[in-house]
């Protein structure tokens, strides 16, 4: 298990990363007293979203709705009692493999994104990566203990490219120090990974990176643990001969999760047509996992990565909403079946995306499965960037958890700002230390996230 740290100390902020071009959106500054505009009417034409801004104050502490949220609280990780599980039972109750379910014969012709909705979901974006020092002061003003602190205020970018200066996907890098190997990464489609020596102890003046090409093509460096950027040349390095796609959707399938799960099952056949119809026209797999605690009688479902739609919209559309009774979910269980799905995948040179969409924090009290900080290693490891979207009623242990595993892996914070029904949606602790987001509606953000994700391909 990766040891946890104490509370990061501040550091220089990095370039903010440009917004999506193609997502009309509207910047925003989070002051002290929080406020986010909310959408009040959404007109959307050809794939664009216009959001007019009202005036609404952000409740950092709101109560959750749908997951009813119990009398007594998740006791904090470092002296909290051990769940463990009945005795039929394993980290993950009843698990279901379906892609047993009949599939339809034919593919229906690639369809345009659905014509607008009356209330189409819609949903801010932050990258806390652009945003560095914004994010390292929100961790350390989270002061509650019911979360596993990582520090990862010493962070030190990797960035891999060919002889020609093109980056490379897929390069998997061990780090070493001392002749002790720390951890492996794998480059994502823009030739970058991020280690943190800190939640591994593993400070060191130097370190040995070797980096190994999915052609075998290798190099080794010595990386000074001064410098924040190591740079690494493979000369002969070949790339991707096509540009394959990965994408895991990660389901709260609770009863509070109606709207969203409806949402997905809807656009998810022309949002699929939209991805394939992508410059490069990518090789795309999907898988789902759908959750909800280990004490519901169906507490996973599994659609293995497949390459047929049809597969894949079946499965979906066997995931009802339903269940639910304490706040929590066990979403660290289903993180660890999405690293399974992963992990027989990789041979495969692909840009692997993982879509969280959920209400509730994971459960940190089961003692039968492995903590989210060992679980972050393993995707980064995988090379997997996870992107969470947090549902209206995510509290603030919640938020600050998923933007963790976003920002660990190199993806992004979305978190919902209106629902099926034209409700604002209180942004969920979007931070008291000036950090900016992002909204636009929910089908093109997804969609342009895929496109930025494929264009270094």
């Amino acid at each position: 298990m990766v040891p946890t740290a104490e509370e990061p100390a501040a550091e220089a902020p990095t370039a903010a990363e440009a917004p999506a071009e193609e997502v009309v959106e509207v910047t925003r500054v989070v002051t002290e007293a929080v406020e986010a505009p909310a959408a009040e009417e959404a007109a959307v034409e050809e794939e664009a979203a216009a959001v007019e801004e009202a005036a609404e104050v952000v409740d950092l502490g709101q109560e959750a709705t749908g997951s009813e949220r119990g009398g007594d609280q998740i006791e904090p990780p470092s002296n909290g009692p051990k769940v463990d599980a009945p005795r039929q039972q394993t980290a993950v109750l009843a698990t279901t493999n379906i892609t047993d379910q009949p599939r339809a014969e034919t593919e229906p012709p690639p369809a345009p994104l659905p014509a607008a909705n009356v209330n189409p979901l819609t949903a801010g974006e932050i990258d806390d990566n652009a945003q560095w020092a914004a994010y390292l002061a929100y961790l350390a003003s989270y002061t509650a203990n019911d979360v596993v602190r990582l520090d990862v205020s010493q962070r030190h970018e990797l960035v891999v490219v060919d002889g020609a200066e093109r980056p490379l996907l897929g390069v998997e890098l061990t780090i070493q120090a001392n002749g002790q190997e720390i951890t492996r990464l794998k480059t994502g489609s823009n030739g970058r990974s991020t280690f943190y020596p800190r939640p591994f102890n593993a400070q060191s003046p130097t370190y040995t990176v070797t980096a190994i090409a999915a052609d075998g093509s290798r190099q080794t460096i010595t990386a000074s643990g001064s410098e924040t950027q190591w740079r690494v040349v493979i000369p002969n390095a070949s790339q991707p001969a096509a540009a394959q796609l990965d994408v895991l959707l990660l389901l709260d399938a609770t009863g509070s999760m109606a709207d969203e799960l409806d949402e997905l099952k809807s656009n998810i056949r022309a949002i699929a047509s939209q991805i394939a119809a992508l410059p490069g026209r990518p090789n795309v797999q999907w898988s789902l996992v759908a959750y909800r605690d280990r004490d519901e009688p169906l507490a996973a479902q599994i659609a293995p990565f497949s390459a047929d739609l049809n597969t894949f919209v079946v499965a979906l559309d066997g995931v009802e909403a339903a269940g639910g009774g304490d706040y929590a979910e066990d979403v660290q269980g289903a993180l660890s079946l999405a690293m399974e799905q992963f992990a027989e995948q990789n041979g495969r040179q692909a840009v692997k995306l993982i879509f969280l969409v959920a209400d509730a924090p994971p459960h940190l009290d089961y003692a039968d499965q492995p903590s989210y900080a060992e679980l972050l290693p393993q995707a980064a490891a995988l090379g997997v960037k996870i992107y969470p979207l947090a549902s209206s009623g995510l509290d603030a242990q919640g938020a600050y958890i998923f933007r963790q595993w976003a920002q660990w892996t190199n993806g992004r914070f979305l978190f919902l700002t209106n629902d099926a029904n034209g409700s604002t949606s209180a942004a969920p602790s979007v931070t008291s230390s000036g950090a900016t987001y992002t909204v636009g509606n929910l089908d093109t953000l997804i969609l342009n996230i895929i496109r930025k994700e494929l264009s270094g391909l």
